[in-house]
């Protein structure tokens, strides 16, 4: 995210969508990199250097997008949002959460919060006598799998509500 700022204070439009590209390398795992942004074979088989490979067009893409959509000013308070996001530092969170019942959800290629970070919540919560779930979505897509995952993310969420109603 401090790059991802530094690019956006240093020029803010060009910034902003510099900084996307570089949130997409973490919100993307390598398996769905490869299966939204493969390059073709090569034509007669000679490279071409100046021609942009798939990557770097879907990447420009998604720059370009967000930066039409979104507003840089709120992307910027969207980053020290996650810089700060850490339940560890808020005194009493973790008492404060075991008096309802958490679902935490990893996805086993998300590269911003790991299946081994969630597992730690889950079990801090636990120890404050609080009632958790796990639940686990195999992607190729990271991060992004929540947007992607439509099928995994409903079982998931049908089976924490199944959970919750046996309460």
């Amino acid at each position: 995210n401090h790059i991802a700022r530094a690019a956006i204070l240093r020029d803010p439009e060009r910034g902003f969508e510099v900084a996307r590209q570089l949130g997409m390398l973490s919100y993307r795992a390598e398996p769905g990199f490869d299966r939204t942004t493969a390059a073709p074979p090569a034509p007669h088989g000679r490279l071409q250097p100046f021609h942009p490979l798939p990557v770097q067009t879907w990447l420009e893409h998604q720059g370009r997008k967000l930066r039409a959509r979104f507003d840089v000013g709120a992307y910027l308070c969207l980053l020290g949002a996650m810089d700060h996001h850490d339940l560890g530092r808020i005194p009493d969170a973790f008492e404060a959460l075991a008096k309802t019942a958490v679902l935490g959800v990893s996805i086993d290629t998300d590269q911003l919060y790991t299946p081994v970070q969630t597992e730690r919540y889950l079990a801090e919560i636990a120890t404050h006598g609080g009632r958790t779930l796990a639940d686990a979505i195999a992607s190729d897509f990271g991060h992004d799998a929540f947007l992607i995952e439509w099928t995994a993310l409903g079982r998931v969420l049908r089976r924490a509500r199944s959970w919750e109603n046996e309460r």
